[in-house]
């Protein structure tokens, strides 16, 4: 019974669903891309910075997988929020979920 409590307290972790903090960030989404595990988003702070952060986005999330592919296309500066998980398994991308946006009008945060 113990192993079995512990083989599903691993697949928690390792699934990302134990979240342990939250923030945001502003930039431009530049790279939405499909993945096995989780979808990714890649956002510099400038477009112009060779500097890009990945955030994982769940796989299921649709509508923000599509709307973040948008914002991709038109280069409009975003605020972030996310949530901090233990682990992931995204090797790629930090251990982020992207669980909101905002966008920023005319690069002004309002």
């Amino acid at each position: 019974m113990r192993n079995v409590l512990v083989g599903i307290g691993m697949l928690f972790l390792l699934t990302g669903c134990f979240i342990f903090g939250q923030g945001s960030s502003y930039g431009y989404i530049t790279t939405v891309e499909d993945g096995f595990w989780w979808n990714r988003a890649y956002i510099r702070a400038e477009l112009e910075s060779s500097n890009t952060d990945c955030y994982v986005i769940k796989k299921s999330d649709d509508f923000m997988y599509d709307n973040l592919k948008r914002l991709a296309e038109s280069k409009q500066r975003v605020e972030i929020q996310y949530e901090r998980h233990v682990f992931t398994m995204s090797s790629e991308c930090n251990n982020d979920e992207i669980v909101g946006y905002r966008v920023i009008e005319n690069g002004i945060n309002n």
